[in-house]
């Protein structure tokens, strides 16, 4: 018998950019520009205009929780801190215990 309904077309051209929301288990980049958004705003000065990120994070320095090898969040915004004009510095990881 013939469906009920046709199949779902698919949607119409995007009329704004789209960001890459990750690939899977890979990367998650809308993740770390939202998160390094976050954090330049709890640094910046209180004001209604959206904060200088960059400015914002010039002295500052980060560190990361979470699994860097697998947790791809926390692997992407550590690739975002690394591709800024003056990354922050971050702080190695303490050495295992024996």
């Amino acid at each position: 018998p013939p469906p009920h309904h046709p199949p779902p077309r698919p949607p119409p051209p995007a009329q704004k950019p789209i960001l890459n929301a990750g690939d899977g288990v890979g990367e998650h980049p809308t993740q770390a520009l939202l998160d390094l958004f976050t954090v330049a705003t709890a640094w910046a000065e209180t004001g209604a205009a959206p904060p200088d990120v960059l400015a914002c994070l010039a002295g500052k320095q980060l560190t990361l929780l979470g699994d860097l090898k697998h947790g791809r969040t926390t692997h992407s915004l550590a690739l975002l801190c690394s591709r800024l004009p003056a990354p922050p510095p971050l702080p190695p990881p303490p050495a295992a215990p024996p």
